[in-house]
């Protein structure tokens, strides 16, 4: 996922890596966090049924 990769790269350079790697763990854990490239996907969609 190297498009997803740099964006969240860009995001750590701006918001520090500390901040984004919370948000990340956090939307892993409450399933708003999805990240999609190339068939991969890591997270789930919000917009799923549950």
């Amino acid at each position: 996922m190297p498009q997803v990769s740099a964006f969240i790269d860009d995001l750590r350079k701006a918001f520090g890596p500390a901040e984004v790697d919370s948000w990340i763990r956090k939307g892993l854990r409450d399933g708003t966090f999805r990240a999609s490239e190339d068939g991969h996907v890591i997270g789930t969609d919000a917009m799923e049924e549950k």
